[in-house]
C-alpha cells in the first residue's frame, strides 16, 4: 500500500478509540498494529501530554543500556519467562541470535549459546563468557554449531531477516525449530508485502509458520529519550510482535550476502554505551555540530531510515548524536575518559582551547547518566 492508504487505515483503526478520553498513548500504540507512538501522534494529529517526570528503565536481567545501533529492543519480564519456558519444554540445545535476555534466563541451567554484537556482554556475564560468541550476525558467517532450536529477534527490516534466517538454517539440525519475531502488519506501509517476500525466499526450506505467543518489548532508554524530547513522557511498553516457529524441513547450505563491515567503535561508561566512527585519516582539529538545524542532540527518531542517521558519527545509548570532525583525537579522549585518566595537564597538552570546548560538550553528554 502507499503512504496515503497506510495513514487512512491507521486513522480508521484508531479513531473509534479516541472517543474514550481516558485512553492513553500506550494503549493506542498497542492497538495500532505496530505504528510507533511518534508516527501515531503525527497521523492522528494528537497533542503531547507530558507527565511530571520521565522514567528511564532497564531490563531487570540486563543493566547495560540497549544500543540503538544494534536495534536492541528487549522483551519484558513476562515475555522472557514465556519464551524461555517454551524453549526448555521442547528443546535441549538452544542457539540465541541476539536475544540476550532469554540467554540470561537460561544460561545457568541449560545448554545454550548466545551470538551477539555487544562487546560488553562477556564482562556482564563473566562466569558464562564461554557461552557467548561476540559476533555481528549481519557481517560474519556462523559456523561449527548445530542446535535443536534457534530463537532470534532480527532488526525489523527484510535484508536483516533474510540473512538471519539463512544463518539459522545453516546452524540448525534437520527437524529443528526456528523461533522468530514476526513484526506487526502496520509497522510500515509495506510491512505485509515485506513479510510475504521473506516467506517466498526461505519457504522451500521451512514448514508452515505456527503462531506461539505475543511478544511484548520494553521501551529502551534510547526510545524513551526521543519520546521525552518530543513531549511524551513514560509512554510505557507498547511495542508488540508475534513469536512464530518453523520446522526445518530441508537442509541445504545457504549462501550469505553479508553486509559491509561497520566502522563504529564502542566505549562503556557505567551502563551507557557510546559509539564513534573512528577514521584514521581524520586527524583534524576537533569540531562538533548538531545533527539538526535547531542545535539539539537527541535524535527525533529511532528508525534507521531517519534522514540524519547517515550523517552522524557519534551516538549514545540515550540516542544523543553528534557530527564530529577530528574523530581520531576524540577516540584518544574517550579512551582516557573510559580509564578515568583525564587530568588538566593531559587535556592542556593534547588539545587546544577550542577543542576543549567541544570535548566539554561530549563529556556533558556522556555525564548525563
Amino acid at each position: 500500500m502507499n503512504e496515503l492508504e497506510y495513514k487512512q487505515i491507521v486513522k480508521n483503526l484508531i479513531s473509534p478509540y479516541l472517543k474514550n478520553k481516558r485512553i492513553g498513548l500506550t494503549e493506542l500504540a498497542k492497538l495500532s498494529g505496530g505504528v510507533t507512538p511518534i508516527d501515531l501522534v503525527e497521523i492522528l494529529e494528537l497533542k503531547s501530554n507530558p507527565q511530571n517526570s520521565k522514567i528511564l528503565s532497564n531490563s531487570a536481567s540486563l543493566n547495560l543500556e540497549a544500543n540503538p545501533l544494534d536495534f536492541d529492543w528487549r522483551f519484558d519480564s513476562k515475555t522472557i519467562d514465556d519464551v524461555s519456558n517454551l524453549l526448555v519444554q521442547n528443546h535441549s540445545k538452544i542457539g540465541c541470535f541476539g536475544v540476550p535476555s532469554v540467554f540470561t534466563k537460561l544460561v545457568k541451567t541449560h545448554d545454550i549459546v548466545l551470538f551477539d554484537i555487544n562487546p560488553f556482554l562477556k564482562d556482564e556475564f563473566k562466569p558464562y563468557e564461554d557461552k557467548i560468541v561476540e559476533l555481528d550476525i549481519n557481517r560474519k558467517v556462523i559456523s561449527g554449531f548445530e542446535f535443536d532450536a534457534i530463537v532470534m529477534d532480527p532488526p525489523w527490516y527484510n535484508d536483516y531477516y533474510l540473512l538471519w534466517f539463512k544463518q539459522a538454517i545453516n546452524n540448525l539440525k534437520l527437524g529443528g525449530k526456528i523461533y522468530v519475531s514476526k513484526y506487526p502488519s502496520l509497522l510500515r506501509p509495506t510491512a505485509i508485502e515485506d513479510w510475504i517476500a521473506i516467506q517466498d525466499e526461505i519457504g522451500n526450506f521451512l514448514g508452515t509458520a505456527e503462531k506461539k505467543m505475543i511478544l511484548t518489548y520494553e521501551t529502551p532508554v534510547f526510545e524513551n529519550e526521543t519520546l521525552f524530547s518530543l513531549g511524551f513522557n513514560n509512554v510505557g511498553n507498547w511495542r508488540m510482535a508475534e513469536l512464530v516457529s518453523y520446522e526445518l524441513k530441508h537442509k541445504t547450505p545457504q549462501t550469505l550476502i553479508l553486509k559491509e563491515n561497520h566502522l563504529w567503535k564502542r566505549y562503556r561508561f557505567g551502563n551507557m554505551v557510546v559509539s564513534l566512527i573512528v577514521q584514521d585519516e581524520d586527524c583534524d582539529e576537533i569540531k562538533i555540530s548538531s545533527p539538526y538545524s535547531d542545535g539539539t542532540y537527541t535524535l527525533k527518531s529511532v528508525s534507521r531510515r531517519h534522514f540524519v542517521r547517515n550523517r552522524i558519527n557519534f551516538l549514545t545509548s540515550r540516542n544523543q548524536a553528534l557530527i564530529i570532525r577530528g574523530t581520531k583525537k576524540v577516540d584518544v579522549f574517550l579512551q582516557y575518559l573510559n580509564q578515568n585518566q583525564i587530568t588538566t595537564e593531559l587535556l592542556n597538552n593534547k588539545f587546544s582551547k577550542e577543542e576543549l570546548k567541544s570535548l566539554n560538550i561530549i563529556q556533558s553528554i556522556i555525564g548525563s547518566i
